[in-house]
């Protein structure tokens, strides 16, 4: 006699793998933005200014490690749609075409993927990734849901909107690494 979910019959997964599977909460957004990834980068990877162009985060800063390097982490506070402070600790870059963060608590663990592709027509496709795993994500709202979409996408048409706009001034320069935090 077979015992549903006991992992052991090809027909079916643990309840563990199950609860897991059902309870991520995966989004993805793309734009294509008409510079460089080059200017995108310069744009992004200036954490200090990205209050300045994009008015979903009222703050960022480093608060440990250098800046874009393994284990690095910084505060962003989110100001819209939704009030919200995280730390995120930086899992790998590639300058200037990815980034990839992570972080968790209140039973939350989520990851974040930005690229940054050369297209053949000299833009960029900018995406982004969001995936959020573990036991809370079952109290997560359609409403919650939405909020995040509404966040990475005003994310991603405020620094495409800055990203073009230095480059048609002819102010982009090549990437920068930013200063460590003192």
């Amino acid at each position: 006699m077979r015992r549903h979910g006991d992992g052991k019959d090809g027909d079916y997964r643990s309840l563990s793998e199950r609860i897991k599977a059902g309870m991520a909460i995966r989004n993805q957004h793309s734009l294509v933005a008409n510079c460089s990834p080059e200017s995108v980068w310069q744009v992004f990877q200036d954490v200090a200014r990205w209050p300045e162009w994009n008015d979903v985060i009222g703050s960022a800063a480093w608060v440990e490690g250098q800046p874009w390097q393994k284990d690095a982490r910084l505060r962003i506070e989110i100001v819209r749609p939704i009030s919200l402070t995280l730390e995120p600790q930086v899992l790998g870059t590639a300058p200037p075409n990815v980034v990839h963060w992570g972080g968790g608590g209140m039973g939350v663990k989520a990851e974040i993927l930005f690229r940054f592709d050369p297209q053949q027509d000299g833009t960029t496709l900018m995406q982004v990734w969001q995936e959020f795993t573990g036991a809370a994500t079952m109290f997560v709202t359609q409403r919650m849901k939405r909020d995040v979409i509404t966040l990475f996408d005003g994310w991603l048409q405020s620094l495409k909107r800055e990203a073009e706009r230095l480059s048609a001034a002819g102010t982009a320069q090549p990437a920068r690494p930013e200063t460590s935090p003192s």
